[in-house]
């Protein structure tokens, strides 16, 4: 998208319609329209990819990394009666390794969050014995 828009603020500045800059890179003439706003009082600056809002994480790549050795050794390995991990058990071990509190629901999420991030590293999975 931002490259749309860098391109989008190419054309404007050329004098092209703001009509013919929303067909040429298929976005709605509002969308045109805002762009052309935030460019004309913050440059091309303005049209760059911002960062997301919101709250930091509470753990960092470092924990994750280290929550994922404790993973891979199994369930068992770390106490457990259990073969697999289970949300519940999850979150117990962050709050006692790493003294953060993650809801059970949220669990999930951020095991897919680490799995994306160990399957772009060639890691095996995280839930396993």
């Amino acid at each position: 998208m931002e490259r749309r828009r860098l391109a989008a603020a190419r054309d404007l500045r050329r004098g092209m319609r703001k009509v013919d800059v929303a067909r040429k890179h298929r976005v709605s003439y509002v969308s045109v329209w805002r762009w052309e706003t935030r460019l004309g009082r913050g440059g091309d600056g303005a049209l760059r990819l911002r960062r997301a809002t919101g709250r930091p994480p509470k753990l960092n790549p470092l924990d994750l990394r280290k929550l994922g050795g404790i993973l891979d050794r199994g369930a068992s390995f770390s106490g457990g009666s259990r073969r697999i991990w289970t949300s519940t058990a999850v979150a117990c071990l962050i709050r006692s390794v790493f003294r953060v509190r993650y809801h059970v629901n949220h669990v999930p999420r951020l095991l897919r969050k680490m799995e994306a991030a160990r399957t772009v590293r060639g890691g095996g999975p995280i839930l396993r014995d």
